[in-house]
């Protein structure tokens, strides 16, 4: 799935004229050591994919291959053939998108557990818990269904905040409209208090 995700994004990115398989060849290397250079680690998602748009942009114009962002087909055209290839070539780039994906379909999610007071509760779309670690650290945590203990807070959520608890998360994808996308969100799923 994430092998097609970044087929998808290098083919949203360009649109190209006829090239000659050499030509891709070529964009295609070009692109991994640029991508390699620019984020060696791999490690941040985003910058990974900016790094692979700007790198196959540069790439294609060193190949001397004219760049036509307005032609949707061609750029998915270009993006596919380039990615096939970058696939066999830098592998490594595309691991950085696949371990991303660990959980199996209907896997326990792995939950995190982190104490403080409740530094306030927010109703928009869902009701969210602002938690605030003695560090300092806040944590934003979407309330979205039941877990154990949640019955003592629904008539009132706010009754909560200045408590100290303990709270078990995990990292959920969450569409949000305004940003027309998915956002990687903290889902609460369990609130003890201290």
């Amino acid at each position: 799935m994430r092998y097609l995700h970044i087929v998808l994004l290098c083919s949203i990115s360009f649109g190209a004229v006829a090239q000659t398989e050499a030509e891709f060849d070529k964009i295609a290397q070009k692109t991994c050591d640029c991508v390699t250079q620019k984020n060696p680690n791999l490690t941040n998602r985003s910058e990974v994919e900016m790094a692979l748009g700007l790198c196959m942009l540069d790439a294609a114009k060193a190949v001397g291959v004219k760049v036509d962002v307005t032609d949707g087909k061609a750029m998915e055209a270009l993006g596919e053939k380039v990615g096939i290839r970058m696939a066999g070539l830098c592998p490594s780039i595309f691991q950085s998108f696949i371990g991303e994906e660990t959980e199996a379909p209907g896997a326990e999610p792995e939950y995190v557990e982190v104490s403080g007071k409740v530094k306030s509760v927010e109703y928009n779309d869902y009701t969210t818990v602002v938690l605030q670690e003695s560090s300092g650290k806040e944590h934003r945590l979407l309330w979205i269904h039941y877990f154990p203990g949640s019955d003592a807070y629904v008539g009132d959520p706010k009754i909560l905040i200045g408590k100290s608890v303990t709270v078990s998360y995990s990292l959920v994808e969450v569409y949000v409209p305004k940003a027309k996308g998915y956002v990687t969100s903290k889902q609460l799923f369990g609130l003890q208090a201290n």
